[in-house]
């Protein structure tokens, strides 16, 4: 049996301890903090270089953009605001790109499971009624207001069971 003050004391030794907040962005905004300044990497929120380029295959962006239509819940997206004034996406980068593609009408809907209507839909295909409430959609983001960048990695690397 190992003794619990020596496991207590690694623990606390090797935690990081980071403040949050819990902010809800409508999906329009989301995107556009995403997209604005992109090309100039000047954007307010950005994929850090240690992020994976878009993995994510057009279903399952199909069907992430499916559950947003469906309001259904969708996890949260983890940030942190960074020195430069910009939020950092340490996990959540498939899903804000897959909302932008998907806003930008680079995305056509495949292989939906419920809404099999929409497969062959872009964004603009949609009512213009329907293109408001996406766009009026929720997600819920975490941010980190004092993570270092070995904190933000080690989340970033647990999250996705990455060693």
């Amino acid at each position: 049996m190992k003794d619990t003050d020596i496991l207590e004391s690694h623990i606390r030794e090797k935690r990081k301890v980071v403040d949050y907040d819990v902010k809800s962005f409508t999906v329009a905004l989301l995107t556009q903090l995403y997209t604005e300044g992109l090309e100039e990497n000047n954007n307010k929120i950005y994929i850090p270089n240690y992020q994976s380029t878009l993995v994510w295959d057009k279903e399952k962006q199909s069907k992430f953009v499916e559950s947003v239509i469906l309001d259904l819940p969708i996890p949260f997206i983890f940030t942190a605001d960074v020195p430069t004034q910009r939020l950092e996406i340490v996990d959540g980068s498939q899903r804000v790109r897959t909302l932008a593609a998907f806003m930008a009408n680079q995305l056509c809907l495949e292989s939906l499971d419920i809404l099999n209507n929409l497969t062959g839909c872009y964004f603009e295909d949609l009512p213009v009624l329907r293109q408001r409430k996406f766009q009026d959609s929720h997600i819920r983001l975490v941010i980190f207001d004092n993570a270092d960048e070995n904190a933000r990695l080690m989340m970033f690397k647990h999250i996705n069971n990455l060693k």
